[in-house]
């Protein structure tokens, strides 16, 4: 639970007019929360307007959430203490280089974390871009590390200590204060102190401005670093992405979800038209109503661009007087008409938020798996001279391509049979015109 804060731009003294509280948190990170303890660098903050935190962390060099999600040192920490609050922090290129790890790292973590509950207890440590490298400009880094968090943070309805947002406030200024450790990557002292100030506000709802504690720091910069943490702090507040309110911090809305397939199983189902599959939806929250709704849409690329897009909307029933977790399969019939033999890519999303992607091949011979969806059938299969038609009640068109993709004849049926005598010895697909339908067969 979280007390309001009014945001009051005095930066002269903290709120000592505030009853005092405790927090127990877990930090789970890397270099990045152990450089200069940032963790222990918050706890002193804290004593100093008579605060406590208790905390716990598991730090190794390098770690990725993806790695945390798995590990039992910090799977086990998680479930040995109820913590009000677990702090993530992913590898700092991660957020920024590679979304598809950092997703799968948070939805992985909070699944443990939330143990079934509605109750929020994530906050996202949004960390900072590097200082002056040729392969991650600053500017860039940062912007997408701050977007990425944003994204995340919004798709599970955690919290993000924007400790990056008040390091671009520090590095506007034209960098008063150093932040950085001399790899240009890691913090400085006065780095761990500006996340610290930004950590404390986020987890107290407390301004850090005027707080006695500074460590090294000259009294100057100390208040300049908890000014920047605190500017950043009301910007989240406002943006809704620090929630500040007294009552109980209650997951409302949140899905995610995977095709049922894996990438080498859905390489079997692709066929010229389409590709279908099911995809399993999960919705955790609790809402006054009995319906929780999302949107699905998956993109398919190919080298010169996007191909096609469609988008599906998935109606989950829920129960309006409890904390939901519920799923439910859904068909997915991915349209594959406009896409060219080859190599493609499918991305899947979720409410806009990108939770998949696979490459797969659309080859011009049929899948062996391929059923047709029609009560014709062709015999015998292989076959030296004629194909014969079972169930044919009309005269239909068909075309009869070769694994190059080429047509190699185009025919009318209305005898039920097909006359094959002039194609060389090979594999074909057997079109027929204005359907879907479509057969592999073998000329000998």
């Amino acid at each position: 639970m979280k007390r309001l804060l009014a945001v009051v731009f005095v930066f002269s003294i903290p709120l000592f007019c505030l009853a005092q509280d405790q927090k127990n948190v877990l930090f789970l990170g890397n270099s990045y929360t152990y450089t200069h303890n940032v963790p222990n660098t918050t706890k002193l903050l804290a004593q100093s307007n008579g605060d406590v935190l208790k905390f716990d962390s598991h730090t190794p060099g390098g770690y990725r959430l993806n790695q945390h999600a798995t590990n039992t040192t910090s799977l086990q920490k998680i479930r040995n203490t109820n913590w009000d609050h677990v702090v993530l922090q992913d590898q700092s290129l991660t957020p920024a280089y590679n979304f598809n790890g950092f997703y799968r790292g948070v939805k992985g973590l909070i699944e443990e974390i939330n143990n079934g509950s509605c109750t929020n207890k994530t906050i996202l440590f949004m960390t900072w871009g590097r200082k002056n490298n040729a392969t991650y400009p600053y500017k860039e880094m940062q912007k997408r590390t701050t977007d990425n968090y944003n994204k995340v943070a919004d798709a599970f309805e955690t919290e993000i200590s924007p400790v990056g947002v008040a390091w671009k406030k520090v590095r506007d200024d034209k960098d008063p204060v150093n932040l950085y450790s001399g790899d240009g990557s890691h913090q400085s002292f006065a780095g761990t102190y500006l996340a610290a100030c930004v950590f404390y506000a986020t987890i107290f709802d407390r301004s850090p401005v005027g707080l006695a504690y500074r460590g090294s720091l000259s009294a100057a910069d100390a208040l300049y670093l908890q000014k920047k943490a605190f500017e950043a702090y009301n910007e989240y507040v406002a943006l809704n992405r620090i929630h500040t309110s007294s009552n109980e911090d209650v997951i409302t809305d949140v899905y995610t979800g995977k095709i049922n397939h894996t990438e080498a199983e859905l390489s079997k189902l692709v066929t010229n038209c389409c590709l279908k599959t099911n995809f399993n939806l999960n919705f955790s929250g609790k809402k006054p109503s009995a319906q929780a709704t999302t949107e699905i849409k998956y993109r398919i690329y190919q080298s010169a661009g996007l191909v096609t897009e469609e988008s599906k909307r998935l109606t989950i029933d829920i129960n309006p007087t409890i904390c939901n977790k519920v799923s439910k399969n859904f068909p997915l019939n991915i349209n594959l008409t406009a896409v060219n033999i080859g190599t493609f890519y499918l991305d899947l999303y979720l409410n806009d938020i990108w939770i998949a992607s696979y490459t797969l091949e659309k080859s011009s011979t049929l899948n062996v798996h391929e059923v047709a969806d029609t009560n014709v059938k062709i015999a015998p299969n292989p076959t030296t001279d004629f194909l014969y038609f079972n169930n044919l009640n009309k005269v239909i068109q068909v075309s009869v391509i070769d694994t190059k993709g080429s047509t190699v004849l185009d025919a009318s049926i209305n005898n039920n049979k097909l006359d094959v005598r002039s194609l060389t010895n090979g594999i074909y697909i057997l079109k027929i015109k204005n359907s879907t339908v479509n057969y592999k067969f073998i000329k000998n």
